[in-house]
């Protein structure tokens, strides 16, 4: 999963959202914002999972329009995991959002 910064037209975070652990990396088939600092995303065949952007969310709102180091994205720590919800779909359709429904993480 990579976060951009539409400022500058790089990466800000990079991290394997949906790989358990194990080094096996799952497609991911969705993601959306809650709000403007909670990222749900639905990995092909493991689920849903929801993750704190806060620092990033308000970096990209914030940040000044000159070039940061292209290498940052490779070392900036992952956003925080709130939670995942193992789900089964047969891993082809993508999980909708309703807008406007409570979501409280």
């Amino acid at each position: 999963m990579v976060l951009w910064n539409l400022h500058t037209y790089l990466p800000m975070v990079e991290w394997p959202a949906h790989d358990h652990g194990n080094g096996s990396h799952h497609q991911i088939l969705a993601a959306y914002f809650l709000t403007p600092n909670r990222l749900l995303t639905h990995g092909r065949n493991d689920g849903l999972a929801v993750w704190d952007t806060w620092g990033y969310a308000s970096a990209a709102i914030d940040a000044p329009l000159t070039v940061p180091d292209r290498c940052a994205a490779a070392t900036a720590p992952p956003p925080r995991l709130l939670g995942r919800m193992e789900i089964v779909n047969g891993g082809f359709c993508a999980a909708s959002v309703v807008p406007g429904t409570a979501v409280s993480f």
